[in-house]
């Protein structure tokens, strides 16, 4: 839970502990490390502090520029830890990249009346109840850029995922049409080989295709040509289905039967085909709801609203 504002209302509230995480990644840093340390601010201690199970060790660290104001513009915190010892120059070094740009930091806060028994003489909290959810909204940015390192400072300029110099967001362009490669993970379509000799037969508005092997399962969309009889030619979603035949829903009602040809291929203009090789999709909405269907979610990966931006 949060902390509630009750408490920081009182006429004595008690102290906002100030803690921090330094999350390291194998891809960036060849470490998965985590680091945990609070700069005594608070309680004023010179010893570890626990929170939620975890150690936060005492060193010392400023950290300032974390205000929001309504200007538009995002904070981008600073980082100072002391590097007397050269412990966090030893840190840089031990990276693969020497570097720690791309850690994650992460701010937590929250009052001394809900830290860990263990913090206190005899392991009971004397201040209040421990509560390892009360806790101010943690505040998540990034190591993007170091300001200054020597002697007796290492200094960090940190920012938001979404502030981080050369970033995109979401980290592509954003077009109006697809950018993922037809039928790859992203799209994620795998039309089956159409046919063209089906049958089908109709009773009601339910309609039953028979054909051997037809691969199709539940929820796949399919575009059906009537050779002979009175169903309508159109995009049909597959309702049910066996080995050797599949369901769809008609607009009409009544009993017919007849044959039908069916496929999920469509060329670069939407245009249904029964030849693989003409199988292409134009990267528009309008062919993903060919393949997906135009009610259902679609894997697009486009930002359609783009388009009306710059027209």
């Amino acid at each position: 839970m949060s902390v509630p504002f009750s408490e920081l209302q009182k006429a004595s509230p008690s102290a906002i502990i100030e803690l921090f995480t330094l999350e390291l990644f194998t891809g960036k840093h060849g470490s998965a490390d985590v680091l945990r340390f609070h700069s005594g601010v608070g309680l004023n201690l010179n010893n570890s502090i626990i929170w939620a199970g975890n150690t936060y060790q005492r060193f010392p660290i400023e950290a300032e520029g974390f205000e929001w104001n309504g200007g538009g513009q995002l904070p981008r915190p600073t980082l100072r830890a002391s590097n007397v010892l050269g412990n966090i120059t030893a840190i840089i070094q031990s990276t693969t990249r020497k570097s720690l740009d791309g850690a994650r930091l992460t701010r937590i806060r929250t009052l001394a009346r809900y830290l860990d028994g263990a913090n206190f003489p005899g392991g009971t909290n004397t201040l209040g109840t421990p509560d390892a959810t009360a806790e101010f909204p943690r505040e998540v940015y990034w190591l993007d850029r170091k300001a200054n390192e020597n002697r007796e400072v290492v200094e960090y300029e940190c920012a938001a995922a979404f502030d981080l110099a050369g970033v995109r967001a979401p980290k592509r362009l954003c077009m109006s049409w697809c950018q993922w490669a037809y039928k790859g993970a992203e799209c994620g379509f795998t039309p089956e080989a159409s046919f063209t000799n089906g049958t089908y037969t109709r009773s009601g508005t339910t309609v039953t295709v028979t054909k051997t092997s037809h691969g199709l399962v539940a929820g796949n969309y399919i575009y059906l040509d009537v050779t002979s009889g009175a169903l309508l030619d159109g995009h049909y979603k597959v309702r049910s289905v066996t080995a050797n035949t599949f369901t769809v829903t008609s607009a009409l009602s009544g009993s017919t039967s007849g044959n039908v040809r069916g496929t999920q291929f469509y060329t670069d203009t939407n245009i249904p085909t029964w030849t693989a090789g003409e199988d292409q999709c134009n990267k528009r909405v309008d062919a993903c709801k060919l393949r997906f269907g135009g009610t259902e979610r679609l894997p697009f990966g486009g930002f359609p609203g783009v388009g009306q931006l710059f027209s």
